[in-house]
């Protein structure tokens, strides 16, 4: 009898680890499917993704979902509320600027991105031109390419560039290129896949990154789902005259070690998030030679279209940098995010940081850090930076949502793109201009 039992508790035993070999086995299938999925696109990749672009694409949807859960346009507000009580401009009480903040973000009376041109003298408002998402994207696909359309409710007006005539460039920071006149109305859109930056050389001509889709590599296995970052130039009327391979420039030059030789290797490769073009001759550049900033690789190239050559690249001591100027005939600056990526901890300072690299002297300042430390500017992402005339920088703390202009010892005035009283909007790659700069444009910005 007792040895019945014991048969039976065996076959029972048996079932059970059975039934758990069977589960792990199950569960392992899937992450390994799912692992598939995402890697080789196979089925049912090509389902998600329709579903993916339907859900981003659908304005009422992702309305009625962020709009009736918090109340808030949530894709395009900050995490923290940073500077509790900062609402606008701030100025230094013996501080005149007589400049002009062409600010780019999250408008907390239309509920959605606007570029606002803003008198920095009192932060009054001279002008603002909207999105007009539905003109604007009328004739874009919803994706394309390398990229997914962003819905109005996510889309940026990033990095815009003002024209004589008073209209503005900008880009989607994943998308098209767009440019619209002065009362907001649609002149044209290049729907290709730029990002980040956007500036003219002497020429007129536009430069900006770009995405070469399919990659011009896709057919080498070793680079596998290569995001093939490229300097695009196009003509005012947003026509692309030529695109450059980012990588393969570096390859012509000599530079596959900080391709393939430092880390382990990524998609997003080299980030290449800042295209500057010199507008005269230095001593170390001429005029259409470009300043190139290349995130991934924390490095900064001075690169020559005309003959295809890299004429200096430097990595470091700036860490995963945006945004490089020129200054003046020997120097240039540099935005430091000084964050280690994949961590997310910043420098020993806790700061993000400003640096000045002088070629004839190969030295490099940072002249604001105390002033920076005084005011904890930091952005892990994004982040723009402008020496100006006198000496005083402008910084875009992007990823905080604050605007500064300081001296190398002092606060000028700071902005804070508030939306209400928790709350802080993303801003998006704002630019300082002179007064000698909007002037003669001011005229052309009536719209009545």
């Amino acid at each position: 009898m007792f040895k019945i039992f014991d048969h039976i508790k065996k076959i029972f035993h048996l079932n059970a680890v059975f039934k758990i070999a069977v589960s792990c086995l199950v569960c392992i299938s899937f992450l390994v499917w799912g692992y598939a999925i995402g890697v080789y696109q196979i089925f049912p990749y090509d389902i998600f993704k329709e579903l993916t672009e339907f859900i981003e694409g659908d304005e009422n949807l992702v309305k009625e979902i962020t709009v009736s859960v918090t109340g808030y346009p949530q894709q395009q507000l900050l995490e923290k509320n940073y500077f509790p009580g900062h609402h606008g401009l701030k100025i230094a009480d013996d501080y005149v600027d007589p400049g002009y903040l062409l600010l780019a973000g999250l408008d907390n009376e239309l509920n959605e991105h606007s570029v606002k041109l803003i008198r920095l003298s009192d932060g009054g408002m001279v002008h603002r031109w909207r999105l007009n998402y539905d003109v604007i994207f009328k004739n874009t696909p919803r994706s394309a390419g390398s990229y997914i359309l962003p819905n109005k409710m996510r889309c940026r007006m990033l990095h815009p560039f003002l024209l004589d005539d008073g209209s503005i460039i900008f880009n989607v920071q994943a998308g098209p290129l767009v440019r619209i006149d002065s009362c907001s109305r649609h002149i044209w859109t290049n729907n290709r896949h730029f990002h980040h930056s956007l500036e003219r050389d002497s020429e007129g001509n536009i430069w900006a990154p770009t995405v070469i889709y399919p990659s011009s590599y896709e057919n080498k296995k070793f680079y596998a789902k290569h995001t093939d970052d490229a300097i695009a130039k196009l003509n005012p009327e947003g026509e692309v005259l030529k695109v450059w391979s980012l990588t393969k420039i570096l390859e012509r030059n000599g530079y596959a070690g900080l391709l393939f030789g430092v880390r382990k290797y990524e998609k997003d490769l080299l980030h290449l998030n800042d295209i500057t073009p010199a507008l005269k001759d230095g001593e170390f550049w001429k005029k259409g030679d470009l300043l190139l900033s290349i995130r991934h690789i924390s490095s900064i190239a001075l690169y020559r279209p005309s003959n295809d050559k890299i004429i200096w690249l430097q990595t470091g001591p700036w860490l995963n940098q945006h945004d490089a100027n020129f200054l003046d005939d020997t120097k240039i600056s540099i935005f430091g995010n000084d964050l280690i990526r994949d961590i997310g901890l910043f420098n020993e300072n806790n700061i993000s940081n400003v640096y000045i690299y002088d070629f004839k002297t190969q030295k490099i300042e940072m002249p604001y850090t105390d002033i920076i430390t005084q005011v904890a500017m930091r952005s892990p992402e994004e982040g723009r930076s402008k020496v100006l005339p006198n000496g005083d920088v402008f910084i875009e703390e992007t990823m905080r949502g604050r605007l500064l202009r300081l001296s190398p010892n002092q606060v000028r005035w700071s902005y804070v793109n508030r939306y209400n009283q928790n709350k802080i909007g993303l801003i998006s790659w704002s630019r300082y201009l002179e007064a000698k700069e909007v002037e003669k444009i001011l005229p052309k910005l009536n719209c009545n």
